[in-house]
């Protein structure tokens, strides 16, 4: 009776670790590629209906960023960039998170 509940737990186990395992590779991304070249993978999270964000810094920008990127809901990636921003100095304090507010230096 002992040795059939441990191979019970055994392929329950396996069961699960191999469910796991082809969860997290069907799980679909979005990608984007940064400004220096290096490709960011984001995920979009279905129970949240929210999809990560990445906010590209220019490398010698001193600070300043160039353009975001969102994965949406069809795991396509929404890229804004700074001059479709219609943000100043004076407005910038309207914007919430660091997104556009990074694309000036005031």
């Amino acid at each position: 009776m002992q040795s059939l509940i441990s191979v019970f737990i055994a392929l329950l186990a396996g069961v699960l670790i191999i469910t796991d395992i082809s969860f997290a590779a069907k799980q679909p991304l979005c990608t984007y590629k940064t400004s220096e070249g290096e490709t960011v993978f984001l995920t979009y999270m279905p129970t949240s209906k929210k999809g990560e964000e990445y906010v590209d810094f220019n490398p010698t920008g001193k600070g300043m960023c160039v353009r975001k990127a969102t994965c949406l809901d069809d795991f396509t990636t929404k890229v804004e960039d700074c001059t479709s921003a219609k943000i100043t100095c004076s407005n910038r304090r309207q914007f919430q998170g660091v997104f556009p507010s990074c694309c000036i230096k005031c």
